[in-house]
């Protein structure tokens, strides 16, 4: 068996596609063993294969068993998955309650899901030793596929394992230096930057120049732009300026035809 942390265990699975997408995210998150217990497929292993795109290696490992009891044969603990509420008074667990389950177990956890269309049954869910569900805002219109729930769990596990890497940084060299907010210096400069392009298409400031540059400037300095944004801004003032030259340089030709 495997070495992974966490086992997932479908139980009568009906769609190949599904098999697949949970192969592809159980190893993306660092779990590589996928158990299924009398799967119940309608369509031929290409779906499969199409959907563990990367993970097409623990498609390949993922073994079948005739009962949920084999399936968990070393695992050091078995966590069952509902979507629906069940007439007894176990306590069902939310997906990050599931997560600290997993910690200093021996052995990997199993995270059984049912199939797609009626879930586990409650045998299945007394073969387990806590069950779990994922929650949902009240009275939804739709429920969560086979793979989006795996997926939403697999996430809490890695969490709660350590095993989700390092953000992404969220900027780069370039727009760091774009993120750094003007000072007072270079607000003043991109409001004359502004007056100029407004003066050259004609535009009159209300009630008067002064008060307009002023709520202007107030204006900007509530929006904090920065680097970033100015050069924005003095791409737009290009743009504008060029089509009134442009503009400008078609009504003169119009004009000169015209007194010809």
């Amino acid at each position: 068996m495997s070495n992974s942390p966490v086992t997932f265990v479908l139980v009568g699975t009906r769609s190949p596609g599904n098999v697949g997408a949970v192969c592809r995210l159980a190893k993306a998150f660092g779990f590589p063993d996928v158990r299924l217990v009398t799967p119940r497929l309608t369509a031929d292993e290409a779906e499969a294969k199409r959907l563990a795109h990367g993970a097409e290696d623990v498609l390949a490992r993922a073994k079948t068993f005739d009962s949920l009891r084999a399936a968990l044969a070393g695992c050091g603990r078995a966590i069952a998955t509902t979507a629906r509420p069940r007439d007894w008074s176990r306590r069902v667990l939310s997906p990050d309650e599931l997560a600290a389950r997993t910690r200093d177990v021996s052995g990997p956890t199993a995270i059984v899901f049912g199939p797609e269309d009626r879930g586990l049954t409650n045998d299945d869910l007394a073969a387990c030793d806590a069950v779990a569900s994922i929650p949902l805002p009240p009275e939804p219109t739709a429920t969560l596929s086979l793979p989006t729930a795996a997926a939403i769990i697999a996430w809490e596990l890695a969490k709660s394992l350590g095993r989700t890497g390092p953000r992404p940084p969220a900027e780069g060299p370039r727009s760091a230096r774009g993120a750094v907010a003007l000072d007072t210096d270079e607000l003043t400069d991109l409001l004359e930057e502004i007056d100029e392009t407004l003066l050259e298409i004609g535009f009159r400031p209300r009630p008067n120049a002064v008060r307009f540059r002023g709520s202007l400037r107030d204006f900007l300095t509530r929006a904090h732009p920065t680097r970033g944004d100015r050069l924005m801004l003095r791409h737009i003032l290009a743009q504008v300026g060029k089509w009134r030259r442009r503009l400008a340089g078609q009504l003169r030709r119009e004009t000169a035809e015209t007194r010809r």
